[in-house]
């Protein structure tokens, strides 16, 4: 009441009113389709190669539905003897959405001319975690779980995003440019889909001995006439 009494006796704010947002009544069902805005995908349990011209919408793989339960269909997880290592890439992944927050808030205050994040890739954790150390990997620039799983102190990210006297490459790389010989990370490349063709050399000079990982934005994904005649 005293709040409105004194907006009341200010010109102009007679007619003010107190708008508070609301949280939704509730959750959609759990067997609604994906919310993705203008997507017509579904989604599914089953992890498969497709072809895109078969469906309206690239299906969506999961396995637990919102309240983290097993969705029908879904094949019982087996957690037994890697329990610690779900739990160390689980860890990895609020690590790197924390450190996330931290840079883009510097690049918006100005700190650093550059950040992307990796907002809803935190999964590529697991990606890394399933390689062998010494596996090459070609990223974009949403792929710095990879290097922190393989270990990369949160030190290491900061000297390159600030491109201080630390840095490995002195300043000379974009910031979120990561590179690093000793975890087998090949520096990033800002074209997209440049991944495809540089993958396709080391496994052949290894004599096969090493795996090489690409990982690339899926714009570049959509670039299928380009994918396609890559001789991978």
């Amino acid at each position: 009441r005293l709040r409105q009494s004194l907006l009341g006796r200010l010109p102009g704010l007679s007619n003010a009113r107190r708008l508070l947002s609301a949280p939704p009544s509730g959750m959609p069902p759990d067997d609604e389709k994906p919310m993705f805005p203008g997507s017509r995908s579904s989604f599914t349990t089953q992890l498969d190669f497709i072809h895109p011209e078969n469906f309206e919408g690239i299906p969506v793989y999961r396995l637990v539905n919102r309240r983290g339960d097993l969705v029908d269909g879904a094949p019982e997880p087996t957690l037994a003897g890697n329990k610690d290592l779900c739990l160390q890439v689980y860890e990895t992944m609020l690590q790197l959405n924390i450190m996330d927050k931290i840079l883009y808030d510097s690049q918006r205050q100005g700190r650093i001319s550059f950040y992307m994040t990796s907002f809803g890739e935190e999964g590529i954790v697991a990606n890394a975690a399933a390689l062998n150390p010494n596996d090459l990997v070609f990223c974009q620039y949403r792929e710095s779980g990879v290097l922190m799983q393989r270990g990369m102190e949160l030190e290491r990210f900061m000297d390159q995003c600030y491109s201080n006297d630390s840095d490995i490459n002195r300043g000379r790389q974009m910031p979120v440019h990561y590179g690093s010989k000793d975890h087998s990370f090949v520096t990033v490349s800002s074209p997209l889909a440049t991944q495809m063709p540089q993958l396709a050399g080391p496994p052949t000079r290894s004599n096969g001995c090493r795996t090489a990982c690409a990982l690339f934005a899926t714009l570049a994904t959509a670039q299928r006439r380009r994918a396609t005649r890559m001789p991978l």
